[in-house]
């Protein structure tokens, strides 16, 4: 996620909106009644010692060590969170060559939460994961925190004239529980009345953020999807344009939210 967003945000380029709009491709097309998880990412960066890892190890600090324990400590972690919450990662270096002890190794892990308080609370035992690492290894550690996600604020009255343009065009309407993605739409929807919908595009089944996904969004069914979406988007603007009273109804969702 890019800090562009929280920038743009913060300079009021969407105060002047009525009301803002987005869908995703999935396998389905439908609304999330339940909300989705706000989140944060960090960069993990353990700095240690070189030395021949054959030759004289014992003149080393290695900082792969540093990133093995906090996955480590975060898996013992798991069981004393939340189910509803999420945290995972990826070690993004781990060292150079196998005769040299890491002088350097890196980790980059998303943290996901219902809301912003509980993702702080999060976030905070996930870096005491890391503190620990580096204490135990002697090595240094640096923490980059990258862009925050708010959870998706929930207009009621801007998701039912979603689901009855849906209906005008003959689809059906799946109404989600929790969901456990994120997406920094949740960021605007705490300042301007939002709606989030998914359209149909792809096959059930098909396994997120792979290849084939990328592949079936040149399908026939993909680009019907599209333009299922595009219609929507189109005609709930439309409805809130030319009758005052539904922006009214989604004006006063906002505020009681």
């Amino acid at each position: 996620v890019d800090r562009r967003l929280e920038a743009q945000l913060e300079r009021g380029v969407f105060d002047d909106l009525d009301a803002c709009m987005m869908f995703h491709p999935w396998t389905e097309s439908g609304i999330v009644v339940g909300g989705n998880l706000a989140y944060t990412a960090f960069n993990f960066h353990f700095e240690g010692k070189p030395a021949h890892a054959a030759a004289d190890p014992w003149n080393g600090i290695n900082a792969l060590d540093g990133v093995l324990l906090k996955y480590m400590n975060i898996n013992a972690l798991r069981q004393h969170i939340r189910s509803d919450v999420r945290v995972h990662g990826i070690v993004t270096h781990g060292g150079d060559a196998a005769n040299i002890v890491p002088e350097h190794a890196s980790a980059h892990f998303m943290v996901r939460a219902p809301d912003r308080d509980q993702l702080e609370d999060l976030a905070l035992k996930v870096r005491d994961c890391a503190n620990g690492a580096a204490l135990a290894t002697g090595t240094e550690l640096t923490v980059e925190r990258q862009a925050t996600v708010d959870n998706l604020r929930r207009n009621k009255a801007l998701q039912q004239i979603i689901v009855d343009n849906f209906g005008v065009l003959g689809e059906e309407v799946a109404r989600r529980g929790r969901q456990y993605g994120s997406t920094d739409f949740g960021n605007v929807s705490h300042r301007i009345p939002g709606s989030h919908f998914y359209v149909a595009t792809h096959q059930p089944g098909i396994n997120w953020h792979s290849e084939a996904v990328a592949e079936a969004t040149l399908s026939d069914e993909a680009i019907a999807g599209m333009l299922v979406g595009s219609k929507v988007l189109a005609m709930t603007a439309i409805d809130l344009l030319t009758r005052p009273e539904l922006l009214e109804k989604v004006r006063e969702d906002f505020a009681e939210c």
